[in-house]
């Protein structure tokens, strides 16, 4: 993956460390970059725990509180485009270039896409924030894709990469020179 700024979530953080290295190390996500390409979301599970990533495309079960993926929220980022082909998924999902989802795909938390959404098909149904960007022609939401705004599956999904950490460096900076307004 290419360098990013510091207000990219898989930009520099402290010490020039990639943000996600940051969170996952510190225990508050699955950080997991996946290839592009076309994937069915299903929860992984092997011996009756879940297993992140799991060589699957595993967004864990948050249709499913039996599930030992129910309280798995993974953060995924995808670096180009991505095709959900159905299943289910939770958490954050940060794709780099367009989305695509069919077959019915259902996801609780956020989602971020840089080159837009299109529902094709069945499409799908988002629970939580979708946040997209426009780079090219191609509009930003297209298709048959269901909306609905949810602070709760945001509160759910997003203390678990967003919670504050200490820092290896100072947190604090001395201001050389007088303040001019």
């Amino acid at each position: 993956l290419a360098a990013r700024g510091p207000g990219d979530p898989g930009g520099p953080g402290p010490q020039g460390r990639a943000l996600r290295d940051v969170l996952a190390g510190g225990g508050f996500a699955d950080w997991e970059v996946i290839t592009p390409g076309s994937y069915a979301a299903r929860p992984a599970v092997r011996n009756g725990a879940c297993v992140p990533g799991g060589g699957e495309f595993n967004l864990g079960a948050p249709l499913d509180p039996s599930s030992p993926c129910f309280g798995y929220l993974p953060v995924v980022e995808v670096p180009g485009d991505l095709e959900i082909t159905g299943g289910q998924g939770q958490g954050t999902l940060i794709v780099r270039g367009r989305l695509i989802v069919s077959g019915g795909f259902s996801f609780y938390g956020l989602i971020q896409a840089q080159d837009g959404i299109a529902g094709v098909a069945a499409g799908g149904r988002v629970t939580g924030a979708v946040l997209v960007s426009g780079t090219g022609t191609e509009p930003l939401l297209e298709g048959r894709l269901d909306l609905f705004y949810s602070r709760c599956a945001l509160d759910r999904a997003l203390p678990l990469w967003s919670q504050p950490a200490v820092l290896e460096s100072r947190s604090w900076a001395n201001l050389v020179g007088p303040l001019r307004w």
